[in-house]
């Protein structure tokens, strides 16, 4: 039985071992294989090299960098220019924005929504969000209804909250549009805005351009069948806006009607975000 045992145990040493060198062959292998794609030199020579062979002599005809090293050299450098540049994109260097201009491309697909942290990991905004939104509506409610304070606030401040001419959203607690948050809608706004006041530097109505930005944004909102499509319209104005400022044209603002209770609702009392 002991002879079994001892049997059985040098076989699973023995196959550890041929496991570890197959590993280790074809690391060796991609190693070889990646040196022969990004190293510059004679094609013939680095098989020879890889194989064992005596004979180091280079070809000077036969293979492409040979013929052409200064091809084989420009090939090189684009192809780790490419490396760095989705490397560097994907984790760090940049994140995917809302307002790139690459969201023109099939409305900005699945990975619109989705970023990369500096740690490489992914994660999504919008599911994030929308968790965050579901935690409020539970917690402000209860928590809020129980202060006596913040019952006297209500009361005495719900008009003036209503009448703010500070207001930046038109019916902000819409959700026609599913996974667009106010959050979102509000950086949307932002977006908007910064490109209008830049379009208008010359002739500043901070006011006309608030509202402007606000009916601007709430248009693209209504129109908007889901988040991609609010995201690509969204895109689409701003690189309008900021066009026109290139052109050095002053981009049309839509009719901006006086605001009132009934059309513009502005920010909402705590407590009805449970509602």
């Amino acid at each position: 039985m002991l002879t079994i045992q001892t049997h059985c145990c040098e076989a699973k040493k023995i196959e550890k071992t041929l496991i570890e060198q197959q590993i280790k062959g074809m690391q060796h292998g991609f190693d070889k294989m990646i040196e022969y794609c990004e190293r510059l030199g004679c094609r013939h020579v680095a098989f020879s090299k890889y194989f064992g062979d005596t004979d180091l002599r280079a070809c000077n005809t036969s293979c492409d960098h040979c013929k052409n090293p200064k091809i084989c050299e420009e090939a090189v450098q684009k192809f780790n220019g490419e490396i760095w540049k989705d490397s560097t994109s994907m984790k760090w260097h940049k994140k995917p924005s809302l307002f790139d201009d690459s969201s023109e491309l099939y409305e900005g697909g699945r990975c619109s929504n989705r970023f990369w942290d500096s740690e490489g990991g992914k994660y999504d905004h919008t599911k994030i969000e929308t968790e965050e939104k579901k935690n409020v509506r539970k917690l402000l409610p209860a928590n809020l209804c129980l202060d006596d304070r913040y019952q006297n606030y209500e009361s005495s401040n719900a008009s003036n909250l209503k009448d703010n001419p500070n207001i930046r959203l038109i019916d902000p607690q819409s959700k026609t549009v599913a996974n667009v948050t106010m959050n979102r809608r509000e950086a949307i706004y932002d977006a908007i805005y910064a490109a209008l006041i830049a379009n208008y530097y010359e002739d500043l109505n901070y006011t006309n351009l608030q509202k402007a930005s606000s009916l601007i944004e709430h248009e693209i909102f209504k129109s908007s069948k889901n988040n991609i499509t609010y995201q690509h319209k969204s895109s689409q104005k701003i690189l309008e806006i900021k066009r026109s400022t290139k052109e050095q044209k002053k981009y049309e603002l839509p009719e901006l009607p006086n605001f009132s209770q009934n059309n513009f609702e502005g920010f909402k009392l705590a407590s009805s975000l449970g509602k």
